[in-house]
């Protein structure tokens, strides 16, 4: 009776330390698994960062060009309007030489 007893006893010793051993490997593996998950938060939250300073930096790249782009639509009217003036006092001109033309 005493040694099944003993038996029984080796037993559940043997299958409490494997437990235990298996409990140890998957704490170890939780841990491992936590601070994979704290790397990969960091990295989520470092790239997001990263976005939100590009897109800013692309926003004011745009406007920008948009204030570029509004410059030079103004500086292209202005010049169409002094080669519109000029043709207009050419052909003025024109017109008087060809009268005064005429009139000799």
């Amino acid at each position: 009776v005493i040694a099944e007893l003993d038996a029984e006893r080796a037993v559940a010793r043997k299958e409490a330390d494997e437990a235990k051993r298996k409990l140890q490997a998957l704490t170890f593996e939780l841990e491992e698994m936590h601070i994979k998950l704290t790397r990969s938060e960091t990295s989520v939250s470092n790239l997001r960062a990263q976005l939100q300073a590009q897109t800013e930096s692309a926003a004011r790249e745009l406007r920008q060009v948009q204030a570029e782009r509004d410059e030079a639509e103004v500086r292209f009217r202005e010049m169409q309007s002094s080669i519109d003036q000029t043709s207009s006092g050419v052909q003025g001109l024109a017109a008087r030489a060809e009268a005064a033309a005429k009139q000799s």
